[in-house]
């Protein structure tokens, strides 16, 4: 659609077009919010309150209504193909469940059952569920994925402290983060290195070839990141680079390296580039 919609401080429901027009859809969300994530089409919301205890709920922009996920939820993420259907997972105690709902009817099938807890989903593909572990610079972690059409679990990437992995459009390349920036083809194979000290969050995919990323314009002491920097504990002052799938990097707006800039939720919008500061919680555009 063209459109980014997002939650400011207050619980306000807010779009920016494709033109970097900015709007309040007149629509509120109450209590402690803690993510949001549209759906493909950018219609609906998935929208998660609280940490580390979360409920979840679904927004509708057009309808300005509400729907309750399940109970015990603790991860969602949509189809990305598909505003009908979302997987979630639920606690059921001693087990989490990977479970399959259809807004249409309303009604969830469950798919999987699970030892491990605390985990995230991201639906990288139409058959391709990765199951993510919270990173930490103290703890191993491993990135596993769930086939919905044969029904298995593979490792796609062994333990590791600090694992974040962001995947680009189709799945086909992705940004890791193990002690450093890396891309990675779909085989979980290193293309190229990377010399900049950010993470995979912090970065947007564009073209085939080019990814952006924001990442501090000076030298950091990484000893507990990335803990400190997601607690947000620790602040970045940012620039923005134009990444090939090469590794080759450049300067993407030299302009912006005085400025105090940290950057997250970076997003490409058309010819624009969208992201969120943390230091003055606004939303600013750049042109590509």
């Amino acid at each position: 659609t063209g459109e980014i919609y997002y939650l400011t401080e207050t619980g306000e429901i807010n779009k920016t077009d494709a033109d970097g027009n900015r709007q309040s859809t007149g629509s509120r969300a109450t209590g402690n919010l803690s993510y949001l994530k549209p759906s493909s089409t950018g219609s609906l919301v998935l929208v998660a309150f609280g940490y580390p205890q979360t409920t979840f709920a679904i927004y509708n922009l057009a309808g300005k209504t509400w729907q309750a996920m399940p109970a015990g939820t603790t991860a969602a993420a949509w189809d990305p193909n598909s505003d009908n259907r979302l997987v979630y997972l639920k606690d059921n105690g001693e087990t989490s469940r990977l479970n399959l709902l259809t807004l249409a009817d309303g009604k969830s099938r469950e798919l999987l059952r699970l030892a491990q807890k605390d985990l995230d989903l991201d639906w990288a593909s139409a058959d391709l569920i990765y199951f993510k572990e919270r990173p930490s610079a103290q703890t191993a972690s491993s990135l596993r994925s769930y086939n919905l059409n044969t029904g298995t679990i593979k490792t796609g990437l062994s333990e590791a402290p600090a694992l974040m992995v962001k995947w680009g459009p189709g799945n086909a390349t992705g940004l890791k983060w193990v002690a450093e920036l890396s891309i990675i083809d779909n085989n979980n194979r290193t293309l190229a290195g990377l010399s900049l000290k950010t993470i995979p969050s912090k970065c947007a995919f564009a073209k085939a070839t080019t990814i952006y990323c924001a990442a501090p314009v000076a030298n950091l002491s990484l000893a507990a990141f990335p803990d400190d920097y997601l607690k947000k504990e620790l602040l970045f002052r940012d620039s923005i680079y134009t990444i090939s799938l090469e590794g080759f990097t450049t300067f993407f707006n030299a302009e912006i390296q005085n400025e105090n800039l940290d950057i997250e939720h970076l997003e490409v919008n058309g010819d624009q580039l969208i992201f969120l500061n943390r230091l003055d919680k606004k939303i600013y555009s750049l042109p590509l």
